[in-house]
């Protein structure tokens, strides 16, 4: 593949998309395009293909790596761009095969500051953003997992989360520095939870890192009652919170320490918290404490910032927003998260909620993520989500039930007028049977507000 990539005339500081599903390809795009000293850019397989031809032309990337189960996304990507297609071949395309037989290769040397891969989020406008991380920041997130899981070349990660989503790395890069091994899941597995927890115990996953939602959907659908699933160490849970009511499901599931890990994609994972047993099902849980390779300042407003050796360098060729983003402190260059933090008395992190989820209605200023942890503490409640509605009159709340509840509108609003002032209780509750998630496994709030529409 290297060979394929340097005749296709990829060169060291060159970028290089992965449009691939999950499987062996994977690992192996990414090591041939270090191996010529090019940094990896994957793209989500389910994305409008409009987004994905947007990343293609703002990383200037002439070569687009894809495989056989690839090849419908690789020919809608062909007819809007023109690129160099690598590992599948496309009628009256620019197409190349790995040569399998090539040797007297000489690989790349990387140094520890050159450009490794560039993760795009969405930004709060919409345009994606690409999010930069050298060697040295992918380094210390994977040797920062490996000194504070207790790693080793007996652990089997898990891997069901997806390439272009920041929290899928851990499961790449950090198993070649101790010898361990990754199973690949396949997307449809995600699908039928009773295939998830098979897969699960076949491969004897010790290390299982995931959105909530998938480790939920696994406790009441997975079929655990006949699975053997006992090697599993660590359920290592991020992106979005944890509903406090899931604890009681998932500790009589799973025998596995639970770890709730905090980091935007911009910094990696930088704190963390083992959820003890003794934790109440009705109380939002903390962020934990920072890892050893980051420092967290609260700001006086409440933001948190965090400098970290993982951190990354910036967002690629967004000048203005990279400005926003980073401050110095002591001569420390700190990322602006967003996120607004507290600190318990016992010195525990707690997150408060996003910045720009906060919105004013009848002239009160509410806190979103404050209404769906409430929401969340309910007993009844598997999964809770508040916008705000198109026209900015009320607040709409949505909510899952875990299995065998029931909860009426009525009853939901009196428990969150003992938890919230009166003008942060939504005006509408409605109960769904299940959220429409994003590609990464979250919430889809923008689809509710365009339900809402």
């Amino acid at each position: 593949m290297a060979v394929t990539l340097r005749s296709a005339g990829v060169k060291p500081g060159d970028r290089v998309a992965l449009a691939l599903f999950k499987g062996l390809e994977m690992p192996v795009a990414i090591h041939a395009a270090w191996m010529v000293g090019a940094a990896f850019v994957p793209l989500d397989p389910t994305a409008p293909v409009a987004r994905l031809v947007q990343i293609i032309s703002d990383c200037a990337i002439s070569v687009v790596i894809g495989a056989p189960r690839s090849e419908a996304l690789i020919k809608k990507i062909v007819a809007e761009k023109s690129v160099h297609i690598v590992g599948v071949e496309i009628p009256d395309c620019d197409c190349s095969m790995p040569d399998e037989q090539a040797n007297g290769f000489e690989c790349h040397e990387n140094r520890r500051d050159d450009l490794a891969y560039i993760i795009f989020t969405s930004g709060s406008t919409g345009t994606p953003k690409g999010i930069c991380h050298t060697f040295s920041s992918g380094s210390a997130f994977s040797h920062a997992w490996i000194r504070h899981y207790g790693l080793s070349p007996d652990d089997v990660f898990f891997n069901t989360v997806p390439l272009h989503f920041d929290f899928s790395l851990a499961d790449f890069f950090t198993p070649a520095m101790v010898g361990a091994t990754t199973e690949l899941v396949p997307e449809p597995a995600l699908l039928f939870p009773a295939s998830l927890s098979k897969l699960l115990e076949d491969s004897g996953g010790t290390i299982w890192s995931s959105v909530p939602y998938t480790f939920m959907q696994l406790c009441q659908r997975g079929a655990l009652d006949k699975r053997d699933v006992s090697r599993l160490r660590w359920l290592i849970y991020g992106g979005e919170p944890m509903p406090p009511s899931a604890l009681p499901l998932l500790r009589a599931s799973f025998s596995a320490k639970i770890s709730n890990s905090y980091g935007p994609a911009e910094v990696n994972q930088v704190s963390e918290y083992t959820v003890p047993d003794t934790h109440p099902a009705n109380e939002p849980i903390p962020i934990g404490r920072t890892m050893d390779h980051a420092t967290f300042v609260r700001t006086s407003d409440g933001e948190l910032l965090v400098s970290s050796s993982s951190m990354m360098t910036g967002y690629w060729n967004n000048p203005e927003q990279n400005t926003r983003s980073f401050t110095t402190l002591d001569g420390k260059r700190f990322y602006r998260t967003g996120d607004r933090v507290e600190q318990d008395p016992s010195g525990l992190w707690v997150f408060l909620g996003r910045e720009d989820r906060q919105a004013k209605v009848r002239g009160y200023r509410i806190e979103l993520d404050e209404i769906e942890l409430a929401m969340n503490s309910h007993a009844a409640v598997a999964e809770a989500a508040a916008v705000v509605s198109s026209d900015g009159a009320k607040i709409l709340g949505f909510v899952t039930l875990l299995e065998n509840q029931e909860l009426s509108a009525a009853d939901l609003k009196s428990f969150l007028h003992s938890k919230l002032p009166g003008y942060m209780v939504p005006d509408e509750i409605e109960f769904k049977e299940a959220f429409t998630k994003t590609s990464t496994g979250k919430i889809n709030r923008r689809h509710l507000l365009e339900a809402d529409n």
